[in-house]
């Protein structure tokens, strides 16, 4: 839900950007604030959930295309209205999706 909730936290906001450094950023910074809650004295064992079956990603799929088209929606209705949208692409949160890379290289310590 961490990063599900850092990639669109208003999706009618259509002048809202994020990236995904400022995403990971935020997820990272949760992970350190837990911590510091949890304070563990051996270990910190933090699950990460896996591919969803097969019915829940069909209704993803149809999930991602309304939100496309609300999002394209919101877009266009700011733009009749004659507001200036920044310049930069807003981040697609259609592209978290279950079984497929999301970036691992933002996990892997250099």
């Amino acid at each position: 839900m961490v990063l599900l909730a850092g990639s669109h936290p208003n999706d009618e906001d259509a002048h809202f950007r994020v990236t995904e450094e400022q995403i990971f950023t935020a997820i990272f910074t949760y992970v350190d604030h837990l911590f510091g809650k949890i304070k563990p004295k051996k270990l910190f064992f933090m699950a990460v959930d896996g591919v969803a079956p097969r019915a829940k990603m069909n209704q993803q799929r149809s999930r991602r295309f309304r939100t496309a088209k609300e999002a394209k929606e919101v877009r266009e209705r700011a733009e009749r209205k004659g507001e200036v949208l920044p310049a930069d692409k807003a981040f697609d949160s259609n592209c978290i999706t279950p079984g497929e890379h999301c970036r691992a290289d933002k996990f892997v310590a250099e």
